[in-house]
């Protein structure tokens, strides 16, 4: 956590982007699936806004592994997440997750 304090402090969006990524994993191997998707979800936000693709694409490998790690349900942030056995999870809207930061 302090390192996304530091690269958000420094204004340095890729080392903070792969920060969310890493710290996203972190938390997702601690069963806390609703941290992690805000991690992975502002990382993906931000990767998207300054085109680091590489960085974008390990958010959404762990999003989607956060997604895909259960059959279950949660709310999370604004979203309502079904956890399907098959690989075709969906998301439907219960609200706004603007703001949501990791």
């Amino acid at each position: 956590m302090r390192a996304l304090g530091l690269w958000r402090t420094l204004g340095n969006d890729y080392e903070l982007a792969r920060s969310l990524s890493q710290l996203g994993n972190q938390i997702r191997h601690t069963a806390r699936s609703v941290e992690a998707y805000r991690c992975f979800d502002e990382g993906i936000r931000l990767s998207e806004e300054r085109e680091f693709r590489l960085i974008e694409g390990l958010n959404r490998i762990g999003l989607a592994e956060t997604m895909y790690a259960g059959e279950r349900t949660d709310k999370v942030g604004g979203w309502l997440i079904r956890w399907p056995a098959s690989p075709s999870w969906i998301l439907t809207t219960t609200g706004s997750t603007a703001g949501a930061r990791c």
